[in-house]
């Protein structure tokens, strides 16, 4: 996945976190504007409650006191004879218990007497039967309900009559008495004024919501009482509803602080984007471009920076630099191998057509070549003593001992024929024997004494051979450095992932630290166990860094060529430390099969490292091109392959593959699949050098599409062998 894309999903998840965070804010205030409306609610409610109580007050205490009295007893007795009576205590109490109408009734439910304020005829009228009063008081003694009378809701109270001393009703009635009050505008208008609200009442019909809900965010409340017919049901109900001065005011700060909470969100957003774009986006769309055209233009204002784009930025000049110096270093060498053809087929030509006799031998003094003039010399062919005959077998016995011993030049000495042969001995122990158109001479006893001959200039023939001696140590040193500076690209690759899998130690330590610093500050006792364990944590994160340094040091260092015995398992596990979190990173597997107790092998464990570095790198290579992120598997087996004396290490991988017409040419310098900018074709070629040099060989075998399979093959030192022996 691309670093843009990346960067996109951040930016995203920390949008989707700020929106999160404001729908979260937002429902808490919700939730505490609804607690605050349901306390403001209850006790408005209370109020609400006890103000209706205290205006029907009266004419609750008009039908309680009037019916248990012995004048009222006689009245209903006696109508007729007592409609003065009525006249003064009945109609007086209307205006004094706030009622608007009264109704007396004897105990057979006839009307005995009756008042109203009201002009509407209709309301002057008692709504109830004979039989529906009888009703009403068949199990109590007094009543309290609303009838809807079409000009509004009428409230009626109601006792049974009683004498005076029978203020608890216990004796049978002996009449009924009713008085009503009309809920008409004015009323309610005063109902309003004593509230501070809007009171509203509402006929009930049948599928009638008993309350409306609430709303918060206009921060009203309702509050409601149902009003019961005679049967106990509902005919109508009273609202009120009320603005909550407190929840309008939380209200409004809560939609303040969202406003300033999404615009601080908004600003911390865009923050965000400018310093992902500034300090990151366009660092690395300067490092890609850079990497793509090959150009260090677009880097030069990050290799001043002192932070990891800085670094990275110099790494890259520098590889470009170092890169730039290995083609030219990779066409020397060039020019210096073909100039080292064209003088070793110069100097075979001459070898076989100037007549002269040219020797060379081993160290051992076996005959490795010989120019057809040893015919005319010895009377062999060259096959038949090329790999057959030894250069003492021609000489006396007496000096075949000493020659034996490789003492050439002292023995030319004594005998006197350094003006007639040359003895070049290199420094690999062979040695080159030349001689110009010269004849033994061997006395009566048979021992050589000599050649005979004309003596040659040889002068050019010794400079050829300084100059080849020359171009192969220039060629070794620029193998050296090619090896050394493909090391450290590939370690400039891997930085990132170096810096990271350093990076999260060190937090561990700092974290541990910090830690134990503020328990201190907190004078809090400490725990020895607890800080036991701290320190552990701590101990384990320093020994990972040090670890991955040491790795890096040892891998990094410049290899002198040094052959010691060496073992390929550590060999592996030293990469591994070095490419294991950058391989987990892209969710590549590594599954080792390593041989326990392998032989060790006799080379150059720095240069072993190079080669399974470069196996490794190319192995993540074709993983990524063909799964991207979904990742794969990379197995590293060791093994003894007894019968060929050799020890082996394959790498596979189900990446890619190689194609079957490039199978020919991978070991071939600057030969490469990779786009631009991803490989210079020399990793390959470097191990396919070195492994050369370690006797060894190289084998592959791979299927386009499913993976590819390096099997590097090491011959078994003969000191291991010895080394193994004395262990067991």
């Amino acid at each position: 996945m691309r670093v843009q894309t990346k960067v996109i999903i951040l930016l995203l998840l920390l949008g989707v976190i700020f929106t999160a965070s404001l729908l979260i804010h937002n429902r808490i205030g919700r939730r505490t504007l609804s607690l605050m409306l349901q306390q403001d609610e209850r006790e408005k409610n209370d109020i609400f409650h006890k103000l209706l109580a205290l205006k029907a007050k009266g004419m609750e205490l008009f039908a309680f006191d009037y019916t248990y009295w012995d004048e009222m007893v006689n009245f209903v007795n006696d109508p007729q004879n007592k409609k003065d009576w009525a006249a003064q205590n009945i109609e007086t109490g209307l205006g004094t218990f706030n009622t608007d109408s009264a109704w007396i009734f004897n105990i057979n439910g006839d009307l005995a007497y009756s008042v109203s304020n009201l002009d509407d005829e209709t309301l002057k009228n008692f709504p109830f039967s004979a039989e529906a009063i009888k009703k009403i008081f068949i199990d109590k003694r007094l009543c309290h309900f609303f009838i809807n009378t079409g000009q509004g809701v009428e409230e009626i109270r109601g006792a049974t009559i009683h004498p005076t001393l029978d203020p608890e009703r216990k004796t049978d009635p002996k009449g009924y008495f009713f008085a009503a009050k009309l809920w008409d505008k004015d009323y309610i208008d005063e109902l309003s004024q004593l509230t501070g609200g809007i009171v509203a009442v509402t006929f009930f019909s049948p599928g009638m919501s008993i309350a409306d809900d609430d709303n918060v965010d206009k921060g009203t409340i309702h509050i409601f009482r149902l009003l019961n017919g005679p049967d106990g049901l509902p005919v109508a109900r009273i609202s009120v509803f009320l603005k909550s001065a407190s929840v309008l005011l939380l209200n409004r700060q809560i939609g303040q602080y969202s406003l300033l909470f999404a615009i601080f969100a908004f600003l911390v957003f865009i923050l965000i984007i400018i310093f992902i774009t500034r300090w990151i986006s366009v660092p690395l769309s300067l490092i890609s471009k850079t990497l793509k055209t090959q150009d260090v233009v677009y880097i030069n204002k990050l290799n001043k920076g002192k932070g990891e784009f800085g670094s990275i930025s110099r790494l890259i000049e520098k590889f470009f630099e170092q890169r730039e110096s290995f083609v030219k270093e990779i066409d020397e060498r060039k020019r210096a191998e073909a100039a080292l053809r064209e003088s070793d087929e110069r100097f075979r030509q001459v070898a076989e057509s100037a007549g002269e006799w040219i020797w060379e031998v081993d160290s051992k003094g076996l005959y490795t070549y010989s120019s057809p003039a040893v015919k005319e010399i010895l009377g062999y062919q060259p096959e038949e003593i090329v790999g057959k005959k030894y250069f003492y077998d021609f000489f006396h016995p007496d000096v075949k001992e000493e020659l034996k011993r490789g003492v050439f030049e002292s023995f030319a000495k004594k005998e006197n024929f350094r003006s007639h042969i040359n003895l070049n001995v290199h420094k690999n122990g062979s040695m080159v024997i030349l001689d110009t158109n010269a004849t033994p001479v061997i006395d009566e006893h048979g021992v050589l004494k000599g050649y005979r001959g004309a003596d040659k200039d040889i002068t050019k023939t010794r400079h050829a051979e300084e100059e080849l001696r020359a171009a192969y140590s220039q060629l070794t040193q620029t193998q050296a450095q090619l090896v050394q500076s493909a090391k450290m690209a590939s370690l400039g690759q891997l930085a990132s992932g170096i810096a990271h899998e350093v990076n999260n130690p060190l937090t561990g330590v700092l974290n541990n630290i910090q830690l134990i610093r503020m328990m201190e500050e907190q004078k809090k006792e400490l725990d020895m166990a607890e800080v036991d364990d701290v320190l552990k944590a701590a101990e384990e994160s320093a020994l990972r860094c040090k670890k991955i340094t040491q790795s890096l040091l040892e891998f990094s260092r410049a290899s002198k060529g040094v052959m010691q015995l060496v073992s390929l398992n550590e060999v592996i596990e030293k990469v591994i430390d070095i490419v294991g979190y950058e391989i987990k990173m892209q969710n590549i597997n590594i599954n080792k099969d390593l041989t326990p107790d392998l032989p060790l092998v006799m080379g150059s464990f720095q240069l072993l490292q190079q080669v399974i570095f470069d196996m490794i790198a190319n192995a993540k290579w074709a993983i990524e091109k063909k799964a991207g992120k979904a990742g794969g598997v990379i197995i590293i087996r060791t093994g003894l392959a007894i019968s060929e004396k050799q020890v082996y290490v394959s790498i596979s991988d189900n990446g890619i593959g190689i194609a079957a017409h490039d199978m020919d040419k991978i070991f071939e310098p600057f030969f490469t699949t990779k786009p631009m900018g991803e490989g210079t074709g020399l990793g390959l070629s470097i191990a396919y050098g070195i492994i050369k040099e370690h006797h060894g060989n190289i084998k592959v075998e791979s299927e386009q599409g499913k993976g590819a399979t390096f099997r590097i093959n090491l011959p078994l030192s003969s000191l291991a062998g010895h080394k193994e022996e004395e262990n067991g």
